[in-house]
Order: structure tokens, then sequence, then C-alpha cells
């Protein structure tokens, strides 16, 4: 279980892998995900995040609308 800031390692996996489809609904898709009041994410085979995941998802989406933004 993770419980400390994982913003930092989902950007460099990012830059790393450029595993995510970056896409103008990409953001939104997350933002709503963090409108969900959930209190644990988990990837499927990995780590489980325990923390404030509204506001993390919510700067996760920050995140990807800025790589859009420098993709354009």
């Amino acid at each position: 279980m993770v419980d400390g800031d994982v913003l930092d390692a989902a950007a460099l996996a990012e830059d790393i892998f450029g595993a995510t489809c970056l896409t103008p609904s990409t953001a939104p898709t997350i933002r709503r995900l963090g409108g969900m009041d959930t209190t644990t994410l988990a990837t499927d085979g990995g780590s489980a995040f325990d923390g404030s995941t509204s506001s993390t998802l919510m700067a996760l989406a920050d995140s990807y609308d800025e790589r859009l933004l420098a993709a354009a």
C-alpha cells in the first residue's frame, strides 16, 4: 500500500514509457474518477494508493492537460 506522494512517480513513468493515450478526453476522464469520492486506488497487478485520492487525481489530470498543451 502506498500512502505518500505518487504524482512525481506517475509523471516519471509517463516520461519513460509514454503509456497513456494523450487525448482531449484524458484529463476530463481522470477528473470524473476524482469526483467519485474513493478512498483507495489500485492498478491491475500493481500497488494500491491509499490517501487523498480526489486531490491526487485532480492534480494528475492537470498534469495531463499540461502534457496535451505541450504536445500541440
